[in-house]
């Protein structure tokens, strides 16, 4: 939120925290999709909206993981292998490619 010109901020308000009180403020900001800290006390203590990300680490660890096994899969596919042996890598890339999108269009939901 950019200050509007006309309007200085010329009043300061002093808020001290506790290191728990502080930490959990901290965990809060980092939450929201707020540039500062200034700006995000502000806007609470004012009762504006603030926009909150929700995020969940263990799904986006595992979508970094399907993304490494696939590109070695596929990097695998171009070594000179037996047909059956090509055709058995095809296949298993080709289901946890399919796999992976089922999870992704059950998440987008």
């Amino acid at each position: 939120m950019r200050q509007k010109s006309g309007n200085p901020r010329t009043e300061r308000v002093l808020v001290l925290y506790s290191a728990d009180e502080f930490s959990r403020l901290k965990k809060l900001f980092a939450r929201s999709t707020g540039k500062t800290l200034s700006n995000y006390v502000r806007n609470v203590s004012l009762q504006e909206p603030v926009e909150v990300v929700q995020r969940n680490q263990s799904f986006d660890d595992f979508v970094v993981e399907l993304v490494l096994l696939r590109k070695e899969l596929a990097s695998i596919r171009q070594l000179p292998l037996t047909p059956e042996k090509m055709q058995q890598i095809t296949r298993l890339h080709e289901e946890i490619r399919n796999k992976t999108y089922q999870i992704a269009d059950l998440c987008m939901r």
